[in-house]
């Protein structure tokens, strides 16, 4: 028991573990919660979806449109995207937290070179960050998949991303790169991971261990 005891103390999981990229929209567990948009959003909007409250915001504004046929095959054709406008990061938070997140991305300007950025955290603490791209932005252009997951019982509670494409476009000055973006329809996970101990419960768990030793020992000693 002693023994036990300190080897549950020796490996103890910070409950902030982190995050991992989710790089392909396959790998999203099958069941999670889509999101749509509102026609017209403002800034910001909320949109609750089976017990999560998503708050979206932005510094400039937001505008909607549906799928035509006009952009990336990845957006489903007839879903609603969210124009994110002339600057980013968009902000995403999620009340509660939720295990992962996947969407598709995709900048605006067809002839600009796109790429993202984009953070995940959990209250104050940045789980971790993320790029995908550099990709050619040609017509309908190509949607990028944006994803993440919590680790080790890790709950996402905000997102922020950026289309960072001007730092990695040797064809277009900084100065002329419009950081428009489009999203479309965001899937969810609530749950998912298995809960893991509080350190504190687990260094409970290990006192208990050590005086039921010890008292297993005394009861030997007395016989």
């Amino acid at each position: 028991m002693v023994a036990a005891a300190l080897y549950l103390l020796g490996h103890v999981t910070s409950v902030y573990a982190g995050a991992i990229q989710l790089t392909d929209v396959s790998q999203l567990t099958p069941g999670g919660t889509l999101v749509s948009y509102p026609d017209a959003p403002p800034n910001p909007f909320e949109v609750d979806a089976d017990g999560v409250l998503l708050t979206f915001s932005t510094p400039i504004a937001f505008n909607q449109f549906e799928q035509d046929g006009n952009f990336a095959p990845e957006f489903p054709l007839g879903s609603t995207l969210l124009f994110n406008l002339a600057d980013g990061p968009l902000t995403i938070d999620f009340a509660p937290g939720i295990h992962e997140v996947g969407f598709f991305a995709q900048g605006f300007i067809p002839e600009q070179q796109q790429a993202f950025t984009f953070s995940v955290f959990q209250g104050a603490s940045i789980l971790d960050t993320f790029s995908v791209g550099p990709t050619d932005n040609g017509i309908p252009g190509v949607a990028l998949f944006i994803g993440a997951r919590g680790t080790d019982g890790s709950l996402i509670t905000q997102l922020t991303i950026a289309n960072t494409g001007s730092a990695q476009s040797a064809f277009i000055a900084a100065q002329d790169f419009d950081p428009s973006f489009v999203i479309g329809p965001l899937t969810f996970t609530q749950d998912g991971a298995e809960a893991v101990p509080e350190p504190a419960s687990l260094l409970l768990l290990g006192t208990g261990l050590l005086v039921a030793g010890a008292r297993l020992r005394r009861r030997r000693m007395r016989a």
